[in-house]
């Protein structure tokens, strides 16, 4: 019975000490999560372009047949939808990893003998979780940018699944311009959520980044 124990107690000891998970690991996990993030921004903001392009196409004067140009219309609308609720849950995701992260880290802080490099490295950690913080925010701002857009977009969807007649469609052209004013910013907010999402992962990469060679002087 004690060698069962025994036997309980020291492989219990091994899994415990095999699960620990290093700042590295935790550090990838989150580029995991902003490399998730990184696909749903680039998806979104091809469907917000989609979009626009097909309320453009739909209240051009030169389109005759209103059936196929709504279609695409409200297709691109149904997508981008779906886009925004993905980018939604991506940043609870990343706030989340983050949010751990850095909590680990201050624990790990305990764990240095030298006062000097605990100092660094809860200097570090402050650096780290002020990049996160940031990135939280653009997260944010993506999303708020969105979601007067997209409640344009239904609306104007729905409008015209009502009267899909010229006049309807003509009676619809100051919404579509409001739609192209948030849509610029919208999409500008996106730009700027890629371009940050980029920066933080290559902050958390374990790989460092190549130094451009100087171009040769003829």
């Amino acid at each position: 019975m004690r060698r069962i124990v025994l036997l309980l107690v020291l492989g219990f000891t091994v899994s415990f000490c095999g699960c620990a998970t290093t700042g590295y690991e935790r550090a990838s996990q989150a580029r995991s999560e902003i490399g998730e993030a990184r696909v749903v921004t680039i998806k979104a903001h091809q469907d917000l372009v989609a979009a626009v392009r097909a309320v453009q196409n739909l209240t051009a004067k030169e389109t005759i047949d209103l059936q196929a140009p709504y279609q695409s219309f409200a297709a691109a609308v149904k997508g981008l939808e779906a886009r925004v609720q993905k980018l939604a849950h991506r940043g609870e995701a990343i706030q989340k990893r983050s949010k751990a992260y850095v909590a680990a880290w201050q624990e790990d802080l305990g764990a240095f003998r030298s006062p000097d490099i605990r100092t660094r490295s809860a200097e570090r950690r402050l650096e780290v979780s002020e990049s996160f913080r940031k990135l939280n925010s653009e997260l944010l701002a993506a999303e708020v940018s969105l979601r007067p857009l997209l409640v344009g977009l239904k609306d104007m969807r729905l409008y015209l699944s009502i009267d899909l007649t010229a006049s309807g469609v003509s009676s619809a052209q100051e919404q579509a311009g409001r739609i192209s004013t948030q849509a610029v910013d919208a999409g500008q907010h996106l730009q700027s959520l890629l371009a940050d999402l980029d920066r933080v992962a290559t902050e958390l990469s374990p790989v460092k980044a190549a130094k451009e060679e100087p171009a040769p002087t003829k």
